[in-house]
């Protein structure tokens, strides 16, 4: 081929992918769920889009149109258990503001229709609820109630790794399974990419249930790795749930050789809440398998023992992700941070919010709330720490009390706002607010608003606080670094 038709067939295809990305550039102007993302994406794709076209496919949507479709193509078997739920919680529904028994004020009644709205399932009374800090208590309280399982085990997690606890996760499900518990397993495909085929084979040869969640049951779709299921659940017998930010892996239990100590939350629930985290994981199951599994849907009775005000726990489960109306991840963040008016305390890994989180914390310090903002010093992804330097000053400067966790590295995912706290996978930034599926509980009680505000107060104890900008002493090339990252922080 002569250079001349070389150089032609080059230029040819400089202009198709120059129409491709234009095309692309319209496409994130017609989808794009925030002006940030948005004009990032359509840049690139402009400007670069050699590059950019690439990273638009794997990337860029913000619909999770198949699980979607899943939900329309279930809606009457998936509806009625829904309904069928509800019937069963309707004894048991509260308010998550106010006193109990007590007539609401007009601000907590408008806040109580606010997340009934924002996540439909209902909040409920008469939970038992257990702060589980760490590696250790949460790794005793998920076998502990593996093995305590008389007929049904459902978990999933977003990473399995083939490890010490590894193993230990799995020898519980097939001592469970071999007792005649009926067990399921859900994978994220992504998380667990470096988990062995082998790990699944023999759950499944040992009478586990075993599925992968993808983003598509087509073997790939650009989709496939965008959007990736982040929840970390395990009910047991439709009685007791666990949720939080931990995986299944040793880092999680102190073993990882950079980041040890791991600090890290969970939630223990006894009562009808657990029920509300079993549809989340049914909902999960059936874009998986295709399959409603055969589950107990009624709130079990108290044991003597519980019949105490530690019991009565009001629990509100948030599964929130791509595939709502909304972008209930976002909103559920918003909603707790404008409510709080005494104190707005924050422990997240990843803090790379959008301007709407941004100005609500603003106006937050400016309404008088106490807000404080605990994130690690030491990181596991270096982006996203580089983009975060990029925000803690910012947040100083607007009043907001920023600590850097100096213990190893903090993971949780813990909310404080006033007498509510939530537990969960939700992070502060782009992709766990609006991409990820994750789950969080939210709670309204005094007691473990208290052992909340301990452990929290126990964290600050391990923070160095951030008092000026802390670009200004820093190298041009790490300034300049940082805010490249932050250009990048509507994709993160």
């Amino acid at each position: 081929m002569r250079m001349t038709e070389l150089l032609w067939l080059l230029g040819v295809a400089l202009v198709l992918i120059q129409i491709v990305g234009v095309v692309f550039a319209v496409d994130s102007v017609m989808q794009g769920r925030t002006p940030q993302g948005t004009l990032a994406w359509s840049f690139a794709l402009i400007v670069a889009p050699i590059v950019a076209v690439p990273f638009y496919l794997v990337f860029g949507s913000r619909r999770f149109a198949g699980y979607v479709k899943a939900r329309r193509k279930r809606r009457g078997e998936l509806g009625q258990l829904s309904a069928q739920l509800s019937r069963v919680l309707a004894p048991h529904t509260a308010n998550i503001n106010g006193v109990e028994g007590a007539a609401p004020t007009a601000d907590a009644a408008a806040s109580d229709l606010t997340i009934q709205r924002m996540i439909v399932t209902p909040c409920t009374r008469g939970n038992r609820t257990e702060l589980l800090m760490n590696g250790k208590g949460f790794f005793n309280a998920l076998i502990g109630a593996i093995e305590g399982a008389k007929h049904d085990v459902l978990v999933q997690f977003y990473i399995i790794n083939d490890d010490l606890i590894g193993r230990r996760f799995k020898a519980a499900l097939l001592a469970a399974a071999i007792r005649g518990v009926k067990v399921r397993l859900l994978y994220d495909i992504i998380g667990c990419s470096k988990l062995p085929r082998g790990y699944a084979r023999e759950l499944s040869a040992g009478g586990v249930e075993v599925a992968g969640f993808r983003s598509s049951r087509a073997p790939v779709t650009r989709l496939q790795i965008n959007f990736r299921n982040h929840r970390k659940l395990l009910v047991a017998d439709g009685k007791l749930a666990i949720t939080g930010g931990l995986n299944i892996s040793d880092e999680y239990d102190d073993k990882d050789k950079v980041l040890t100590p791991w600090r890290d939350t969970a939630i223990a629930i006894t009562g009808p809440a657990a029920l509300e985290a079993q549809l989340s994981f049914v909902e999960d199951w059936y874009f998986a398998t295709g399959k409603v599994p055969q589950l107990p849907w009624a709130v079990a009775a108290r044991d003597a023992d519980s019949q105490t005000d530690e019991a009565d726990s009001r629990v509100v489960i948030a599964p929130t992700g791509p595939a709502d109306d909304f972008e209930s991840g976002a909103l559920l963040i918003l909603h707790l941070i404008s409510r709080a008016k005494r104190r707005l305390w924050i422990a997240t890994p990843y803090f790379v919010p959008d301007e709407s989180v941004l100005d609500a914390m603003r106006l937050a310090v400016l309404r008088g709330v106490d807000v404080r903002l605990i994130v690690p010093k030491a990181h596991d992804q270096i982006l996203m720490k580089l983009a975060m330097m990029s925000f803690e000053p910012e947040m100083v400067a607007a009043g907001v009390r920023v600590f850097l966790y100096q213990n190893g590295f903090m993971h949780q995912k813990v909310i404080l706002s006033d007498d509510l706290a939530s537990v969960g996978s939700l992070n502060l930034d782009n992709r766990s607010m609006r991409i990820n599926f994750e789950l969080t509980a939210v709670v309204a009680d005094a007691g473990f608003t208290d052992a909340v505000v301990r452990m929290l107060e126990s964290d600050l104890r391990q923070c160095k606080e951030l008092l000026a900008n802390s670009l200004k002493g820093m190298k041009l090339g790490t300034r300049v670094a940082v805010r490249l990252a932050r250009l990048m922080a509507p994709v993160l």
